[in-house]
């Protein structure tokens, strides 16, 4: 678990740290790994029975899946890396007390490409040009209003105080404020 620093002393990688490398080492491959090949994949001096409770922590979060072939266990991703950013994306919304203003913040702050991808994916065209205007709230028009772009809600961001299943609110997730 210990590497060198730029002055010689030892430095410790965080159990997070470590558990983000060992997802990603499972997510660069097809097959199930053991133990044994996430510790030789990552390398940096990292104990075997480091990597074995890394997996253990992932395993109890269910994050990783366990294939048993006799004694010998190996591991794979539950989820996808996409599929477990946006559950955190999802939580992190959950647990503001305005996951709007949240949204906003996050959107205003998106790359112009990464812009464009949400645009497509909601099938909302862009401003001329291709870039926002100055002053321009992304996505929303100017003051995210209802009803803007078609888009309903209060502030105009699909899904906001909807229904189950209408605008992509799945049924299971609670929406603020106490709605189903």
């Amino acid at each position: 678990m210990a590497g060198r620093g730029s002055r010689g002393r030892s430095e410790r990688r965080s159990a997070g740290a470590l558990e983000s490398e060992v997802l990603a080492t499972l997510w660069a491959t097809e097959q199930a790994l053991t133990p044994a090949e996430i510790q030789a994949e990552i390398g940096g001096g990292l104990a075997y029975n480091t990597v074995h409770t890394i997996l253990k922590r992932l395993y109890d979060k269910g994050l990783v899946l366990r294939d048993v072939d006799g004694r010998r266990g190996a591991y794979r991703p539950a989820k996808n890396a996409a599929e477990l950013t946006a559950e955190a994306m999802h939580e992190a919304l959950d647990r503001g007390p305005d996951p709007i203003a949240t949204l906003q913040q996050f959107v205003s702050g998106l790359s112009p490409e990464e812009e464009r991808a949400l645009r497509d994916f909601l099938g909302e065209p862009g401003p001329p040009g291709g870039r926002s205007l100055p002053g321009e709230h992304r996505l929303r028009g100017e003051r995210g209003l209802p009803g803007e772009h078609g888009l309903p809600g209060e502030h105009g961001f699909p899904g906001e105080r909807g229904l189950p299943g209408e605008h992509g609110v799945p049924s299971e997730r609670r929406l603020p404020g106490g709605g189903a």
